[in-house]
């Protein structure tokens, strides 16, 4: 056991320096934030904006006012809100803080591979290999260069979950049922539905496997698993119930369309990637247009691990290991999207799967898969020295190298440029047949041997994963505060419409400016109609995809209905070009250079393929008819649509301003007095969980539009509030928190002995 312990703490002391070393730069850098999209867009954007709320008003921002004019942020799962780790946040600055969870949940992901592996006999050295494999394959390295945070700490409990479940089958006492509960909690919590979705079916699949070929009973494994699903699902009731609430309103209710949902499928041509990494595009920070959005499409493990999975069948039978072989084919087969019959199957006949789009991330499982299937075959190696497989593996090395050297001077000699990378590429496929061939005919130490492949490897992904990991400092990425001068000087509440990326969310939560679009995959259906209509469905006729993944931008010198966006409150307009519209009133105009158009998240791709084409400067409007956040219209015999309608119809016709008192994430309040029975209308999105109190009593809140709120006032002086407090919050606190003390008390209980089981 002793023994045990330290090869243990001696793999936790690699793997943390292998990580340190890989996040050097930002790790030692407080002040500067990975160079990363995501990060700078969703992460920054997200925890910048929840850190200072609760600082400023002492409360949980449960709904979050500055994108899509205001959007459910309980509800979205990426909120992050109860996943422990991400405390830190209100500790540390927040760009330092999304970069120690990222290299902390990296050298989780490697702790828990190699604990699986030494669960599965593999001896230290082959354990530590697979480890190092799993964390360092282009397919997890991509989408931690990608900034996908979520997602990253979700898959870094593959391992951890395949854990819990040979314990949970192995023995299904008290114990392994609450520490696979919390498996599952802590994976929900993370955030990434889709890769949580994933990990319960393969899960299920893994335990299933398990009980077959165990002696065990099978009904009472599948009962406590069914314990520990029930007690997960009571732990994270309090995220759950909101994020469920949030489905039926979300853009994708109801699944979506199979050309969405088969977006960035994984394709034939992909595979080459396996050789040569770099063979579409050359990672390097900026746009996910200029990445080509490599990491859905990237399939790398290493020359040493794919070649070593090659020979991994000679030990399946013996180690059991068919599932992961199984699970690996799948997660290809599935990958390929429109480009394999079997997801097509899955997506008409397996509830859930048209949820989600980049069926490619199933790639994520492959990879694990092969990182424990080539840690086996690295200790088959080492104990047959003899093997005909192994001489065979030798000889197809050997080819394939030869083979890549010829490509590579086929593409020097037509085009004056070598393959990406391939120069490094030809030079670890020789090593590695080398070392091979040494093992195999000289029948050399295992050790040197097992040292010599691992040094090849970390070289091999190493010297792929150092160079992407990149930080940038924090002033860096903000635009010249110039371009933002006369708004942050406006002290009214309003909105803007930002048709140019001059104003990317992350700046908005700084200036705690809020905007009618945004950068979050979380959309409300119904506002998506909206700024359908709003711009006059003008790019129907370009074959949009039915289903949307993201908030459309507009060319406002077409059709467009500026009434739409004067009830939005939208008072400032940011423009690529200039428009001529008696709406519009020219604040200013800014060089592009004062503009940071690296982090211009792809509205214009049209800007990177032709940028002569756009004007070299940007335009700041004053939108003349905005309505306000809030006003009235005396209510008359007409519906409250038909009373707004009438406003948008006569930008002359007046109506009577609201007082603004308040305003929270959580908390609107206004006051205004009204000489006759009016309808008092508020630019805020209708959704479930919002209260109205007139003067300290609740009334009922009108959809007005579909979209917004509204209600009926008396004349006279009135109070009015909004606050928003939804029941499955409410609820959800309730059980969760009453979950969370039972599991304590059985913890308590359990080490007084005073549970047995």
């Amino acid at each position: 056991m002793r023994k045990e312990t330290q090869l243990l703490l001696t793999a936790g002391l690699i793997i943390c320096a292998g990580i340190f070393f890989l996040f050097f730069k930002p790790l030692v850098s407080p002040g500067e934030i990975l160079n990363f999209s995501d990060v700078i867009h969703v992460w920054y954007f997200f925890k910048y904006f929840t850190v200072q709320s609760i600082r400023k008003f002492g409360e949980l921002p449960l709904w979050n006012p500055l994108i899509y004019s205001g959007v459910p942020l309980v509800g979205n799962p990426q909120s992050t809100f109860f996943y422990p780790p991400f405390l830190i946040f209100f500790f540390l600055p927040v760009q330092w803080a999304i970069t120690l969870l990222f290299a902390a949940h990296m050298v989780f992901a490697g702790m828990g591979m190699y604990i699986f592996a030494r669960k599965k006999q593999l001896p230290f050295v082959a354990a530590l290999f697979a480890a190092a494999v799993f964390i360092l394959n282009r397919k997890t390295v991509g989408h931690v260069f990608a900034g996908h945070l979520t997602q990253t700490c979700s898959w870094s409990y593959i391992p951890w979950l395949f854990i819990c479940l040979e314990k949970l089958s192995a023995r299904g006492n008290l114990k392994n049922i609450v520490l696979f509960s919390i498996c599952v909690s802590m994976i929900f919590f993370c955030g990434q539905m889709q890769i949580f979705y994933y990990q319960m079916v393969i899960g299920l699949v893994y335990l299933l496997t398990l009980i077959s070929g165990a002696k065990s009973n099978p009904a009472k494994t599948i009962s406590v698993y069914l314990a520990g699903v029930f007690t997960a699902v009571a732990l994270v009731c309090v995220s759950l119930l909101p994020v469920l609430e949030t489905v039926f309103e979300f853009h994708r209710a109801g699944g979506t369309d199979y050309i969405f949902a088969t977006s960035d499928s994984l394709k034939l041509s992909d595979f080459i990637t396996l050789i040569y990494p770099n063979y579409f595009v050359t990672p390097a920070p900026g746009s996910n247009t200029d990445n080509l959005f490599f990491w859905e499409h990237a399939v790398y493990i290493g020359i040493a691990p794919l070649f070593l999975s090659l020979i991994s069948y000679n030990t399946l039978r013996k180690k059991k290991l068919w599932f992961f072989l199984c699970l690996a084919v799948f997660s290809i087969m599935f990958s390929l999207g429109s480009n394999s019959p079997l997801f097509k199957i899955m997506y008409l006949a397996v509830p859930g799967i048209k949820y989600f789009r980049c069926p490619a991330r199933m790639y994520l499982f492959a990879s694990f898969s092969a990182a424990i299937l080539s840690g086996f075959a690295l200790q088959y190696v080492m104990d047959n020295t003899k093997s005909i497989s192994v001489k065979h593996l030798c000889r197809l090395m050997f080819i394939i190298g030869l083979i890549a050297v010829f490509f590579n001077e086929v593409s020097f000699f037509y085009s004056g440029k070598m393959i990406g990378g391939s120069t490094k590429v030809i030079a670890v496929i020789f090593l590695t047949w080398s070392v091979l061939l040494l093992r195999n005919r000289f029948s050399i130490g295992k050790t040197f041997f097992a040292v010599m492949i691992f040094a090849v490897t970390l070289f091999d992904l190493g010297s792929l994963a150092y160079p992407i990991i990149k930080s940038v400092a924090l002033q860096n990425i903000f635009p010249n505060t110039k371009i933002y001068e006369h708004i942050i000087n406006d002290r009214s509440i309003f909105r803007v419409f930002d048709n140019s990326g001059a104003m990317p969310q992350y700046v908005g939560a700084q200036l705690n400016i809020q905007q009618v679009g945004g950068d979050e995959p979380v959309m409300l259906g119904r506002y998506l109609d909206y700024i359908d209509e709003m711009y006059v469905k003008q790019k129907s006729q370009e074959g949009i995809e039915p289903t949307k993944s993201g908030f459309e931008q507009a060319d406002l010198r077409l059709k467009f209905d500026w009434r739409y966006l004067n009830l939005l409150n939208a008072k400032y307009v940011y423009s690529f070009y200039p428009i001529k519209h008696g709406n519009l009133q020219l604040v200013e105009s800014f060089d592009m250079d004062q503009v940071n158009t690296d982090y211009l998240y792809g509205a214009y791709p049209e800007l990177i393929k032709a940028p002569k084409m756009l004007q070299a400067k940007t335009y700041l409007y004053l939108n003349h008819y905005c309505l306000q956040r809030a006003f009235a219209i005396p209510s008359e015999s007409e519906s409250i649509d038909e009373a707004v309608d009438s406003v948008l119809s006569n930008a002359e016709k007046r109506v009577m301003p609201a007082k603004i008192i308040d305003y929270q994430p959580n908390k609107l309040s206004f006051e205004m007095n009204v000489p006759v029975k009016s309808y008092f209308i508020v630019s805020e999105i209708f959704y479930p969980g919002w209260k109205a109190y007139v003067n300290k009593k609740e009334v009922l809140i009108k959809p007005v539009k579909n979209l917004f709120r509204g209600l009926d006032l008396p004349p006279g002086e009135n109070h009015i509030e909004f606050v928003y407090c939804p029941v499955t919050f409410s609820a959800g606190k309730i059980v969760s928190v009453s979950a969370w003390i039972a599991l304590f008390l059985v913890a308590v209980l359990k080490k007084l002995g005073l549970l047995k089981k």
